[in-house]
């Protein structure tokens, strides 16, 4: 499962998520104090000033990093919170 996800181009996440980060932005939903703050810390101006598209992008932005780091956050969770240190061949393609 995670190849296949690891698969999909970074383009195609972000079309997929595009309606989900706009309209949350607007509607002010549960994540939005968190883009915020990451917009405004990338873009370097005070979280007054983030405009909900900079919001949006700042969730997609980090929809893109969440996929492509998904196999080390497997293979960190099985190895450090489930204690399997077999869960470590995850993060070279092992086990998928």
């Amino acid at each position: 499962m995670i190849k296949k996800f690891e698969s999909m181009p970074d383009a195609q996440l972000r079309s997929i998520l595009h309606s989900t980060a706009h309209e949350g932005a607007k509607g002010g939903v549960a994540w939005v104090p968190q883009m915020r703050s990451r917009a405004a810390k990338a873009l370097k101006i005070p979280q007054s000033q983030v405009s909900n598209d900079q919001i949006a992008t700042a969730f997609l932005d980090h929809a893109v990093e969440r996929k492509n780091n998904l196999r080390q956050n497997f293979s960190d969770f099985f190895v450090k919170q489930l204690g399997l240190p077999s869960g470590a061949s995850l993060k070279h393609g092992g086990g998928s």
